[in-house]
């Protein structure tokens, strides 16, 4: 069976979990030093397409 495309899975996400879809994130700002590696924040705030606002974190997290 062939996989999935980006395309239809976004419509079967509209159809059956409209609360999974994320319309925006917010932004975010670091500040580092020259020679330091930036930390990034371990989650950000995402809008999804039913107005709920939530925090997530990237693949792997806890």
């Amino acid at each position: 069976m062939p996989p999935v495309t980006q395309a239809e899975y976004h419509r079967l996400l509209r159809a059956y979990q409209p609360d999974r879809i994320v319309q925006s994130v917010e932004d975010v700002s670091v500040k580092t030093r020259v020679g330091d590696a930036p930390v990034l924040p371990a989650t950000v705030i995402a809008a999804y397409t039913d107005g709920v606002k939530r925090p997530v974190c990237p693949p792997g997290c806890r």
